[in-house]
């Protein structure tokens, strides 16, 4: 099974500053927010039917695509910019980018209160678009994880608001003239298995750093949106610890896709 989530968000997405996806929402991120909102709402046998699923690599999502006049636009790492699936228009990062000011407040009165940014992606003036892969058993749980998601927020700073959006439609695919493929443009990040395996020109390679708080840093480098791949396997899922000593899945799954 293969859904469309179309989205509206309400606050800017933030991201820290060692990040360096903060001019796209990736697929990895969107799949982190979406495993945490299933265990808020689930006992452990839904969560265990989840992970399984995650574990056999049956589950993939698009990183956030963008909708500008019904067209689809996806993320274009060669670019750094927003393609449509022809590449006759663009929308450059930049449109969608700024910094969002904060203080540190420190408690203690012999310290000084300390400025520092955030990257924001501002997209209240785009409408977003998800595509999730998954099994038709798990239908009821990545769909309602989905709007959790939506009410917690996703990247920096949620408890003061910001990542927030709402789900405006739940579609087939082919309604946006797309359809998934075996080969195509990948609009997720994605690890292959086994590297010689994959084919495909561009190919367009992305350092990724993931910190899980207590300066615990996890780089990877993945194949980036907007590669073309003739060839591809089911890609990998990683297990590390966050600060908590939960194991967390990373996954870089493949999502291809193509103009129906």
């Amino acid at each position: 099974m293969i859904k469309a989530f179309e989205l509206s968000f309400r606050s800017p997405v933030l991201f820290r500053r060692e990040r360096t996806e903060y001019w796209k929402l990736p697929s990895d991120t969107i799949l982190r927010g979406l495993v945490a909102t299933a265990i808020r709402l689930y006992q452990e046998e839904q969560i265990t039917k989840l992970f399984n699923e995650i574990k056999n690599k049956r589950i993939a999502a698009s990183s956030l695509l963008l909708l500008k006049n019904n067209t689809v636009y996806y993320p274009n790492h060669g670019l750094k910019a927003y393609c449509t699936i022809n590449q006759e228009d663009i929308i450059d990062a930049s449109e969608i980018t700024d910094t969002q000011e904060m203080v540190r407040i420190s408690r203690l009165e012999a310290y000084e209160s300390t400025p520092f940014e955030y990257f924001a992606l501002r997209l209240e003036k785009y409408r977003g678009l998800i595509l999730l892969k998954f099994p038709d058993t798990l239908d009821e749980i990545i769909t309602a994880s989905i709007r959790l998601l939506g009410d917690l927020g996703i990247g920096g700073k949620r408890s003061r608001g910001y990542g927030k959006f709402n789900i405006l439609k739940i579609k087939n695919i082919e309604d946006y003239g797309l359809t998934t493929s075996t080969d195509g443009i990948l609009v997720s990040r994605y690890i292959p298995e086994k590297a010689e395996y994959v084919k495909g020109q561009p190919i367009y390679v992305e350092d990724v750093i993931i910190n899980f708080g207590n300066n615990i840093l996890y780089k990877f480098s993945v194949i980036a949106e907007g590669s073309i791949l003739n060839k591809a396997d089911n890609g990998h899922v990683e297990y590390i610890k966050n600060d908590t000593g939960h194991l967390v899945p990373i996954i870089f799954t493949p999502l291809l896709i193509k103009l129906r």
